[in-house]
């Protein structure tokens, strides 16, 4: 009997998020400031602030749970559930290209007609934890070998992109 396993997201791989928090918390109020609005600068102040504890807040919630009977992905607003039965296919792809700032990484849990069950990206899931779910959900799997476009994928997938 499996125990089960538990992966996190890594903080570091969200990198363009902190940086962008921590602009909107220092300069944006500064320039207000520096134009003598200091109302606008307490309300930029506000929503930087909520929106950067929305970031950590994600990042120390979202969970993935693998144990014998299902996978369970924890996310911002809710937890989805899936059966390990009804995972037919793994389709890791390590270099996904043409995706909306150029480069990540995807693992896509396929049901036996070929339909996406949950579709894990890059860069707020690891390429080494995506790997990792692969492996311990075990089973057929498909690993592309270079990189590959979202193109490539509505081929080789035609039902997991809907």
């Amino acid at each position: 009997m499996m125990s089960e396993s538990v992966f996190t997201p890594e903080p570091s791989a969200n990198k363009i998020n902190w940086v962008l928090a921590a602009v909107a918390i220092l300069v944006f109020p500064g320039v207000l400031i520096a134009r003598q609005s200091v109302v606008a600068a307490v309300v930029v102040s506000g929503v930087a602030l909520v929106a950067f504890a929305y970031l950590v807040w994600r990042v120390k919630n979202a969970r993935i749970f693998l144990d014998d009977n299902q996978i369970s992905i924890m996310g911002s607003y809710s937890t989805r559930r899936i059966k390990r039965s009804d995972i037919k296919t793994t389709a890791l792809v390590p270099n996904l290209s043409g995706v909306r700032s150029g480069q990540t990484a995807a693992l896509l849990l396929l049901d036996d007609a070929g339909r996406s069950l949950v579709q894990l990206y890059a860069p707020y899931w690891s390429i080494d934890t995506l790997r990792e779910v692969a492996a311990e959900l075990g089973g057929p799997s498909w690993t592309a070998e270079s990189a590959t476009t979202v193109n490539d994928l509505k081929e080789r997938f035609p039902k997991a992109f809907g």
